[in-house]
């Protein structure tokens, strides 16, 4: 039974109740009337003994019907209200039980599969911000730049050596400072030696200069400022940090810090610096590598003609040494 039909019995009941409400008030009435008329014929003692008895008739014959009419509007009341009751106070809450049968359990094992799955989503986050936590921890640009070079050993390794293809029949295999070239070989090792003393200077000092754009472009990096802005509550708490500074800096410390903050550049302005000391950087690191390269080919050239000059000199020592034993 629903909700409608259950209300359509109260209504009935109510209904009837009314209904019988009205029969009792309308006999009630009309014994009272010919009651007072049976009063009236009452007083009346000449002629009127059949009139008062035919009114007696008529006053039992409506006091029973008010008794009946009485006793059913009380029925009936009785009915309704107990209608009433059993409705408001039971059928109610059955009615309400029977529509939400299932729904809580259902509702509870929904949410505690959504709260399971939750969990499991926040235990993996955590899990994944745990390892990425030792990843950023252990990160090493140098171990990193081996690792890479080690795991693509086809791509970075170093290529076989170019080795010296004489002509048929050529047996010298070495560069050679004897006799009429000595001279010259002595003279283009010294300028090769002064060239070499030159540019080790010069690449020391675009060393220099490198570490310093270094230094500068990884200060400019790691600036809080360059960051994304922070949330609202922590430029509230820092707000209050510089509206209630600690006691112990005094005023003229916090004067300080805020005549400092507020001398520094704009951000647009340091991050054009910063692109500044990138372009720099990598102009340093191509004017270092370029001078180290030129460095280590003359390093070469000045090695094999320092063996050269020295094999030269020593075989002119000998000589000379030989003619003058043999003119002796």
């Amino acid at each position: 039974m629903d909700v409608l039909s259950l209300c359509v019995c109260v209504c009935v009941c109510v209904c009837v109740c009314l209904k019988a409400w009205r029969t009792y008030y309308q006999y009630h009435s009309e014994y009272e009337s010919a009651e007072g008329k049976l009063k009236e014929a009452e007083k009346q003692k000449q002629g009127a003994s059949k009139k008062i008895e035919k009114r007696q008739c008529k006053v039992q014959e409506l006091q029973l019907k008010c008794t009946k009419a009485r006793n059913d509007y009380l029925l009936n009341l009785a009915a309704a209200n107990a209608s009433m009751n059993k409705y408001y106070l039971q059928d109610l809450s059955s009615l309400m039980d029977c529509s939400d049968m299932g729904y809580h359990l259902s509702l509870s094992r929904v949410l505690r599969s959504y709260l399971s799955s939750r969990s499991r989503a926040q235990q993996n986050l955590s899990g994944g911000l745990q390892q990425l936590h030792t990843a950023v921890s252990g990160l090493d640009q140098i171990q990193d730049r081996d690792y890479l070079l080690q795991t693509h050993t086809n791509t970075f390794c170093l290529p076989l050596r170019f080795h010296y293809q004489p002509r048929d029949g050529d047996q010298v295999c070495e560069v050679s400072a004897e006799q009429e070239i000595r001279c010259e070989m002595e003279t283009r090792f010294q300028q090769l030696q002064s060239k070499l003393t030159g540019f080790t200077q010069e690449t020391e000092e675009a060393g220099k200069k490198l570490q310093t754009a270094r230094s500068a472009l990884l200060e400019g990096i790691s600036d809080d400022d360059l960051d994304p802005p922070p949330s609202s509550n922590q430029t509230q708490g820092s707000q209050v940090h510089l509206q209630f500074p600690p006691q112990s800096q005094g005023q003229g410390g916090s004067n300080e810090s805020l005549a400092s903050s507020s001398s520094r550049p704009s951000l647009a302005r340091r991050r054009a610096n910063l692109q500044e000391i990138e372009i720099l950087y990598c102009a340093n690191v191509k004017e270092y590598l370029c001078k180290s390269s030129l460095v280590s080919k003359l390093q070469a050239k000045h090695d094999l003609l320092k063996v050269a000059v020295e094999k030269g000199t020593a075989l002119t020592t000998s000589v000379i040494n030989t003619t003058v034993q043999h003119d002796l």
